[in-house]
């Protein structure tokens, strides 16, 4: 599905080339990771929980989630 909140097109390949970024310890690889996906995911929690603390919390785990998942 695409990012609606994110103005750039990325390829897969492009996104490969962040995450690998990532794992080589790239902070603005990893920014630039976060600031493509925050505001979808958190518009989508917001509409799931309906409360703006509870979508600030959930994307926030969202977020760790993926890190440590990547990072495995």
């Amino acid at each position: 599905m695409k990012n609606p909140f994110n103005n750039k097109d990325y390829s897969q390949q492009d996104y490969l080339a962040l995450i690998q970024s990532c794992l080589n310890g790239s902070k603005q690889a990893l920014n630039t990771l976060v600031e493509n996906h925050q505001g979808y995911i958190f518009n989508v929690a917001l509409k799931y929980f309906n409360h703006i603390a509870d979508a600030e919390d959930a994307t926030q785990e969202i977020f760790v989630k993926v890190l440590l998942s990547i990072s495995k």
